[in-house]
């Protein structure tokens, strides 16, 4: 599986592929799409795409909610 973005909120393809902005990833433990595979490849993918640094936040049930 390759990191594939559908939409993009507030951004452009242009604006992810030249780095302009720090990228956030949020990951849900319950989720059972966030094995340790699909991780690495969120953050890999991230670690190209982000101009300085990364926040990985990690969520439960109430969060993801929050987030939303």
């Amino acid at each position: 599986m390759a990191v594939q973005i559908v939409k993009y909120l507030n951004s452009t393809k242009e604006e992810i592929h030249g780095r302009t902005h720090n990228i956030w990833i949020a990951i849900s433990l319950g989720n059972k799409f966030f094995t340790n595979e699909n991780i690495e490849k969120f953050l890999r993918w991230a670690l190209i795409h982000t101009k300085e640094c990364i926040l990985v936040l990690i969520c439960d049930e109430i969060n993801r909610f929050n987030i939303e």
